[in-house]
C-alpha cells in the first residue's frame, strides 16, 4: 500500500502546484481544480490539497454560494463516504469519474469498519443495484492496488 500511496501523492502534486500558483485566487478556479483533482484517475489522497490556503479560502463569507459546496466535497473525498455525500444537501453533482472514485474510497473505509463485509452491506452502502456492479467496483479497487480482496458470492462472506 505504501507504493500506492506514493503514486497517489505524486498524482496530486500537479493540482497542489496549480492551487499554490498566483492564478489560483478565484473561487471558480479552485472549484474547477477540485473537480479535476477528484476526477483524475490516479489521485486517491486529498488532505494535502485540502490544507492549502487557496482551497480553505472557499470558507470565506465572500465566496459565492455556487462554490461553497466544493470545499465540503473535497472534505468528503478526503475523509468521508459515498453515503455522506448522498446525505449532504447542496453539494456539486459528481461526474462519472468522481462517482467511481468516491465509491472506491468508500469501499476502503467500509472494509475497515464493517465486519463481516457482505455483498448486501456493500451494495447498500455504495448504492450498487446489482452484484455484478459491486463485483466490478471491487475488481477495479483490486487492480488499482487500493485493496487486497477475495470475492465470495457463494458463501457471502467467506467462512
Amino acid at each position: 500500500m505504501d507504493q500506492t500511496h506514493t503514486k497517489a501523492s505524486e498524482a496530486l502534486q500537479p493540482f497542489i502546484h496549480l492551487a499554490s500558483s498566483n492564478s489560483a485566487s478565484s473561487p471558480r478556479f479552485v472549484a474547477n481544480l477540485i473537480t479535476n483533482a477528484t476526477s483524475s484517475p490516479h489521485t486517491y489522497v486529498f488532505a494535502e490539497l485540502l490544507e492549502l490556503p487557496t482551497v480553505q479560502a472557499l470558507r470565506s463569507p465572500d465566496t459565492p454560494a455556487e462554490f461553497k459546496g466544493y470545499l465540503k466535497l473535497l472534505e468528503i473525498f478526503a475523509w468521508g463516504t459515498w453515503q455522506e455525500y448522498q446525505a449532504t444537501p447542496s453539494l456539486p453533482t459528481l461526474n462519472t469519474e468522481q462517482t467511481l472514485k468516491l465509491r472506491l474510497l468508500s469501499l476502503l473505509t467500509l472494509s475497515t469498519t464493517i465486519k463481516p463485509l457482505t455483498y448486501n452491506a456493500l451494495m447498500t452502502a455504495l448504492s450498487t443495484p446489482t452484484k455484478a456492479e459491486l463485483e466490478s467496483l471491487v475488481t477495479t479497487a483490486i487492480y488499482a492496488s487500493l485493496i487486497t480482496a477475495r470475492l465470495s458470492p457463494a458463501s457471502n462472506p467467506p467462512p
